[in-house]
C-alpha cells in the first residue's frame, strides 16, 4: 500500500461529487473545497484518514537519513507521522515536533513541523483553497515560525515541486524582506 497523491485524492473526491462526470475542478483544493462545502469538514477528515494509512507504514531508510541530517528544522506539508517515527530512532539528534501553534513555545529546536496538521488528530488539516486562504489569519505563530526558519537557514525541499500556494507565499516574503541576502532554497 503507498502513500496516496494529490491525483488519489482528486480522483476519490470527484467519485463521490460527480459519478456521472461534468464539470470536475481540476485543482485538488478546488475540489476539496466543494467537497466539504457539500459534505461537511468532518468528511474532508475522514477521508485523509482513510486515504492515508499512517498506522499501516513504517519509515524508509530515506527518512531515516533524512532525520539523520544536522537540520536546524524539518518543516513538512505531509499529514503522516512517518519522519517523527523515523526521529524517534535518531540517537544523533532528537526532534521535537510541532503540530499546532500551541506546540511552538514548549519546542526548541531542531523540531518537525507540521505545516497543514497531523495524523491522527482528526481535525485541523489544511487542504482547501479556503484554508490555504485563511492560513495567515488563523495560524499567524506557524506563520511566522516559518518565516524565521527561512530567514535563517537554507532551504532543502525534498518530495515536492515547491508549488505549494502557502510556500510560495512564504519564500516571496522573504525574498522581498530580505532582497538578495535571502538564503538560498534547494
Amino acid at each position: 500500500l503507498r502513500p496516496p497523491l494529490w491525483i488519489d485524492f482528486h480522483n476519490a473526491m470527484k467519485d463521490r461529487l460527480y459519478p456521472n462526470g461534468g464539470n470536475v475542478p481540476s485543482d485538488p483544493l478546488r475540489l476539496a473545497e466543494e467537497y466539504g462545502a457539500l459534505l461537511g469538514p468532518p468528511a474532508l477528515d475522514t477521508l485523509i484518514c482513510d486515504l492515508v494509512r499512517d498506522k499501516e507504514w513504517l519509515p524508509g531508510s530515506l527518512h531515516h537519513k533524512l532525520v539523520s541530517l544536522p537540520w536546524a528544522d524539518i518543516l513538512t506539508t505531509n499529514w503522516d507521522t512517518l519522519l517523527e517515527r523515523a526521529a524517534e530512532t535518531n540517537v544523533q539528534q532528537t526532534y521535537e515536533t510541532v503540530r499546532a501553534v500551541s506546540d511552538i513555545p514548549r519546542t526548541r529546536a531542531p523540531r518537525i513541523v507540521k505545516l497543514h496538521g497531523s495524523l491522527p488528530f482528526t481535525s485541523g488539516f489544511i487542504f482547501t483553497e479556503e484554508d490555504y486562504r485563511t492560513f495567515p489569519n488563523n495560524f499567524a505563530p506557524l506563520l511566522n515560525l516559518v518565516r524565521q526558519v527561512l530567514m535563517e537557514n537554507e532551504l532543502c525541499l525534498v518530495g515536492f515541486s515547491g508549488d505549494d500556494p502557502n510556500f510560495l507565499q512564504w519564500s516571496g516574503w522573504v525574498r522581498d524582506e530580505l532582497g538578495p541576502s535571502a538564503r538560498r532554497i534547494y
